[in-house]
């Protein structure tokens, strides 16, 4: 008797752990949805895609509503040179479960704001920003175990493993760019008003850009360019570093860019030196040049190092001096 309310004791004790245990199976999933819990997954979060990635990625708020979507607040991605790849005031995204016990990270729909991108040589030779006030994005899809990122319809990689990035559809209103070189490049400022690139591949392994259409309105830029003398004596002060990073078989592969179609409609352009004065506007000026309702178009375009081939299929312009170019190809 004794015996038998001993077994039926430790059957009821087993019961009611694989009981607790089940009931943890099912709220930990909950338990991402209290607050403190929140933080402590975004810690570790954050230190696993910093080890996984090689840059040093932080948040400083999260917050997660069912079934999964998930707001960042003062997101920071800085890379292994301490440069800014992206920091951003918020980052919201509804993400997909059932992916993510495959390694995949599929996105429904992501919007991105005040964010920054920031990057500075060791030399100080180019310097490069970029701001973004509003970016939304949908279709995203991540596999993490094949390094793939697939862009369904409007759209560095660590050293080691190759990155495969396709965008079917990607657009862009309202960018900014500014960018600056020395000694090449003084300033170079662009504003895109209207961008859309369609079946656009980039491949790290292979180190190729393909893309079917690139077209693109209302673009302004305006690139100055130091004096001759000034670009010398930079030059012979700021002599480049040795390169010491090692070489893998990929950095002897020059970067292949191949596209069917570029268009530009609507273009403004200004190359000019550096404080230079424009002439009268009937007269040409080689230091100060400015083309306005730029169109152009170019087919079968490639561009492998020092080998470019840029086949002209329409070329229509305005210059300041009273020069117009109505058609031209070639």
């Amino acid at each position: 008797m004794a015996e038998e309310k001993k077994r039926k004791r430790g059957w009821k004790i087993a019961g009611w752990v694989l009981g607790i245990l089940l009931l943890l199976i099912v709220l930990l999933p909950l338990a991402l949805y209290i607050p403190w819990v929140q933080n402590i997954a975004k810690d570790y979060a954050c230190e696993w895609a910093s080890e996984k990635t090689g840059m040093d990625i932080s948040v400083g708020r999260v917050l997660i509503k069912f079934p999964l979507d998930v707001s960042l607040d003062d997101v920071l991605v800085l890379d292994q040179n301490r440069d800014t790849m992206l920091q951003a005031g918020n980052l919201t995204a509804g993400v997909a479960v059932k992916p993510l016990l495959d390694g995949q990270l599929q996105v429904d729909e992501a919007e991105l704001t005040t964010a920054r991108y920031n990057m500075v040589t060791e030399d100080s030779s180019m310097v490069l920003r970029t701001r973004v006030d509003e970016c939304r994005l949908t279709g995203i899809a991540m596999d993490w175990n094949h390094n793939e990122v697939k862009k369904k319809q409007e759209a560095d990689t660590t050293a080691s493993d190759p990155w495969h990035i396709r965008a079917l559809r990607l657009t862009l209103d309202d960018v900014d760019y500014t960018m600056q070189m020395e000694p090449t490049i003084d300033r170079m400022t662009a504003h895109v008003g209207h961008a859309t690139l369609k079946n656009g591949v980039v491949d790290t392994g292979t180190q190729t850009v393909d893309v079917r259409t690139l077209e693109v309105d209302s673009a302004d830029v305006d690139y100055t360019y130091p004096p001759e003398r000034w670009a010398k004596d930079y030059a012979r002060a700021h002599p480049v570093p040795p390169d010491t990073l090692p070489k893998t078989a990929r950095d002897s592969i020059p970067w292949t860019v191949k596209a069917d179609t570029l268009r530009l409609r609507g273009g403004h352009a200004r190359y000019a030196l550096r404080d230079s004065k424009p002439r009268a506007r009937n007269d040409l000026d080689t230091d100060h040049i400015e083309v306005s309702d730029l169109d152009f178009e170019v087919t079968d375009f490639y561009n492998q190092g020092s080998n470019v081939v840029v086949p002209v299929k329409h070329l229509s312009a305005k210059e300041r001096s009273g020069l117009e170019v109505k058609q031209a190809s070639g």
